[in-house]
């Protein structure tokens, strides 16, 4: 309710943390088309990788104390992670 009174208020900008937690399907649906629908930046932090390969045209990795930018959403980031990971089994195993 309260990210939809701010939407109202046509902001430019939204910082979200785990917008899809507790969520039942159809307030997801809801959530996903008002973010498909929003001309603003959305920023936000989700472990829901169906929700990232929907919603997200990026993805900001940060790792070892280095940032790295993806372009798309989780399945191009998983894709790119496994082809930039070392060639030993143990490390690739951890993408798979």
């Amino acid at each position: 309710m309260q990210l939809l009174l701010i939407m109202l208020r046509e902001p430019n900008c939204l910082v979200l943390d785990e917008p899809t937690n507790h969520l039942d399907i159809d307030s997801l649906e809801i959530l996903e088309a008002e973010l498909e629908r929003f001309s603003g930046t959305v920023t936000f932090v989700s472990h829901d990788r169906y929700f990232l390969d929907r919603i997200a045209d990026g993805i900001v990795e940060v790792s070892e104390g280095e940032v790295h930018r993806h372009e798309g959403g989780y399945s191009d980031w998983r894709r790119s992670a496994f082809q930039h990971a070392p060639a030993d089994a143990s490390a690739r195993q951890q993408f798979s």
